[in-house]
């Protein structure tokens, strides 16, 4: 099952993070890292995609898939017609970011990520989604979504986690233990 070699690909992430081999500048960086787990972890080629479409939902691109695509001359664009694992995926750095940046991620998770699985989850009941948030802000938080998010009086993480429940769609926070220790704390929609 994909989805169990996507939470394994997030281990090695988190690994890599902690041993300075790998990191990330952008988000497309942490989607290219899984790209190649996957491949690895001998998930068809054919079947990953990057910044994609998928069939029926023309109006937001997903991060990575893992799906089917039916070549057919009377699509409008390429796209995805069979996804089983949608990912989303947000950065949290650790420098580079501002405090208003990180509040522009997380305002995206909340409003955009999980608005997009809504539409998909209705066009695709069976198939897998998750939210992966890459947060390696340290300072004291150990983690910007362990603060305080003031209107839904919880922390960011809760209240992401909160409304993913709502609609079906996993959530994996990569974020930092201690100062040296990245974790993957895994919250299932199943």
């Amino acid at each position: 099952m994909e989805i169990s070699k996507l939470t394994q690909a997030a281990d090695g992430l988190c690994q890599d993070l902690d041993q300075g081999i790998f990191v990330p500048l952008l988000e497309a960086d942490i989607a290219a890292y899984l790209y190649h787990r996957l491949v690895l972890a001998e998930v068809p080629i054919p079947t990953i995609h990057l910044d994609t479409r998928i069939i029926g939902i023309p109006q937001f691109k997903y991060d990575l898939v893992i799906g089917s695509v039916k070549l057919d001359s009377e699509a409008e664009r390429a796209a995805v017609n069979y996804p089983q694992l949608v990912v989303q995926i947000k950065l949290f750095p650790q420098w580079g970011f501002t405090h208003q940046q990180h509040r522009v991620h997380y305002r995206h998770v909340v409003e955009d990520d999980i608005a997009s699985f809504r539409l998909l989850r209705a066009n695709f009941p069976n198939c897998k989604c998750c939210e992966l948030l890459a947060d390696s802000h340290r300072g004291d938080l150990h983690g910007y979504l362990r603060g305080q998010d003031r209107s839904a009086q919880s922390t960011r993480i809760d209240r992401v986690c909160k409304l993913a429940a709502k609609a079906g769609i996993s959530v994996d926070w990569l974020h930092p233990a201690n100062q040296t220790k990245t974790v993957s704390k895994w919250w299932s929609a199943e």
